[in-house]
């Protein structure tokens, strides 16, 4: 990446990733209502690599699946989340279901988590039903 822009290219990095995977990730809510839990919003038919709670804003990329495409793009894991710290877009490390819902059973699982208020740009084709 070019230096003067590396702060840009690591945030469209995120997004890249997010737009390779945007088919597999579930969207739901964090917070139950009245005692229940919300309805999921978006379930992948396929493995389910991130996490979007739409009222909280936080995303949850599976730790495992994000290190696997920074090695494929030979971009530094690290690097990428120290820079997406600074942008105070990082939360930080987590364990936490990439999905719930009726009859559907998951593990906990090493994630990043991530602030994102507004991911119009980020992922485009995500049409939340």
């Amino acid at each position: 990446f070019p230096s003067h822009d590396e702060s840009s290219c690591r945030e469209n990095a995120l997004g890249e990733f997010l737009n390779e995977v945007n088919g597999s990730i579930f969207v739901g809510s964090c917070e139950s209502l009245g005692g229940l839990e919300q309805p999921p919003l978006v379930v992948p038919q396929r493995e389910v690599m991130a996490r979007f709670d739409v009222d909280t804003k936080l995303l949850s990329v599976s730790a495992s699946a994000l290190r696997k495409w920074c090695a494929k793009k030979q971009l530094p894991y690290k690097g990428l989340l120290d820079n997406l710290a600074n942008e105070r877009i990082y939360a930080g490390p987590a364990t936490y279901k990439l999905m719930y819902g009726f009859g559907r059973t998951a593990a906990k699982v090493k994630v990043e988590q991530f602030h994102m208020p507004d991911l119009t740009g980020v992922l485009p084709d995500l049409t939340i039903a």
